[in-house]
């Protein structure tokens, strides 16, 4: 997973002085990004982070699902991100989950990226699914199940796990 991350960002980012991906716990599962580039010169946080956004946007929408949440799975820090990740778990979804409280502005970027103010936030190929409130409505009506299979595939519970990215 580290490598592809790094082969990802270094395609997106071909003349940065340095794309660096720091496997954070040694497991494969949470990642730190670093990535010097000119290209970055003169831009806010918030405008670099769209850019690290959507060198990563196109796999999330050809993987599976992408939970941003306080904390990771192995360490929730927040009760709405314990309910989203709990539901998402009880359905068998393969989760990437970003830890949004590595930095402030990343928590600002993605509520002006997705036009949802709270965390977590729970998107499935790309596309908002919502907060922990609907992924928790959603997985009690099955339509949660419904939604995963319709996006993931019938078998999608067979890529379950869980990895942790750090942006």
């Amino acid at each position: 997973m580290r490598e592809k991350i790094q082969e990802l960002l270094e395609g997106a980012f071909p003349q940065a002085a340095e794309v660096k991906v720091i496997d954070r716990t040694g497991g494969g599962d949470h990642f730190e990004v670093i990535v010097h580039d000119a290209g970055f010169n003169g831009l806010s946080r918030i405008e670099q982070h769209k850019l690290i956004y959507a060198a990563l946007d196109e796999p999330w929408k050809q993987g599976n699902m992408a939970l941003f949440m306080k904390g990771t799975p192995d360490a929730t820090m927040c009760g709405n991100s314990e309910r989203a990740l709990g539901a998402l778990r009880r359905a068998g979804a393969p989760i990437t989950a970003v830890d949004v409280l590595a930095d402030a502005e990343i928590r600002e970027d993605l509520s002006t990226i997705s036009g949802w103010p709270t965390i977590p936030q729970v998107f499935v190929k790309g596309e908002l699914v919502g907060g922990a409130d609907i992924v928790e409505e959603l997985e009690r009506s099955g339509e949660l199940e419904a939604t995963l299979t319709s996006k993931l595939g019938d078998n999608y519970w067979e890529q379950r796990g869980e990895k942790t990215v750090v942006i």
